[in-house]
């Protein structure tokens, strides 16, 4: 029985931890995989056993969940200041060089706000959108559509919007926002690693979330989790955009929120010429 050990996400080389449910012992056992292999003819149908488990879940209590389903995972966590993460996130996604990454969110407003943020960081190498319930289905349809296709490197959302996506060659999860649930984490962590193909799975955490975050893994009997160190250099290079961006959010927050009360005012005065207003007894 193995926990899993540093590894840099530009390397090759990743440790592979199989969280499976022992049933002789009645409990989960948390193994080391160093080789997998798996062959399939080509007149075979592909199976995605990681889409298998997922359906499983949904379908299952947290108790049978574990029994259930085996999920394998690649797990990592990245220190950060709460009022900095942000640049975190930013100087992680500058370090994977434009592989195709799922950044999760607690929330479709936390969603939209943190891809609004990220886009007036200038020149980033990579293409950025949002996915949430915000957004009309076309524009949803158009957002996956270039994200499968490799026009879109970083997609931010929320839980509830990816159930049942799949998208081949998803090298990584970024929880922005630490999953309160394992049944979430593993859900999140279940968007990669795909097919059989390597996918890491990094959660931001300051140090109050980071004691919380390791009782929620010792749930899938998983002790210990390595940190992966952000560069510093990095994060504090940005300072100065990090300032201008977080000054166009708040415009365009306020921008936001004044064309909502807009459109609801003229939405009331409409209903009152119609006649829709409530009738006097």
């Amino acid at each position: 029985m193995s926990s899993c050990s540093a590894f840099d996400p530009t390397s090759h080389h990743e440790q592979r931890i199989l969280v499976a449910w022992d049933e002789t012992a009645d409990s989960l056992v948390t193994m080391e995989v160093l080789t997998y292999s798996l062959t399939i003819r080509d007149t075979e149908p592909k199976i995605d056993v990681v889409e298998i488990c997922l359906k499983l879940l949904s379908k299952c209590t947290l108790k049978q969940m574990l029994q259930s389903c085996w999920l394998l995972v690649y797990v990592t966590m990245a220190m950060c200041e709460t009022k900095l993460k942000p640049l975190y996130l930013v100087a992680l996604l500058q370090k994977l060089e434009g592989e195709k990454c799922i950044v999760f969110t607690s929330s479709v407003e936390s969603t939209h706000r943190l891809c609004t943020l990220l886009n007036f960081f200038d020149d980033l190498p990579f293409k950025i959108k949002e996915y949430s319930g915000l957004q009309r289905q076309s524009v949803r349809s158009k957002t996956l559509k270039g994200f499968r296709e490799g026009e879109i490197q970083v997609l931010v959302s929320s839980d509830a919007m990816t159930r049942g996506m799949d998208v081949e060659g998803v090298k990584n999860v970024i929880n922005y926002d630490m999953p309160v649930y394992i049944k979430t984490y593993i859900h999140r962590a279940g968007r990669t690693a795909r097919a059989g193909q390597a996918g890491r799975c990094f959660t931001l955490l300051s140090k109050d979330e980071a004691k919380h975050f390791k009782k929620l893994l010792q749930k899938a009997d998983n002790n210990t989790c390595p940190a992966y160190s952000v560069p510093s250099s990095s994060v504090e290079s940005m300072h100065s955009i990090y300032t201008s961006a977080l000054e166009k959010l708040k415009e365009t927050v306020e921008m936001e929120a004044f064309q909502k009360r807009k459109i609801g005012f003229k939405s009331s005065r409409v209903g009152k010429r119609s006649g829709t207003h409530p009738s006097k007894e």
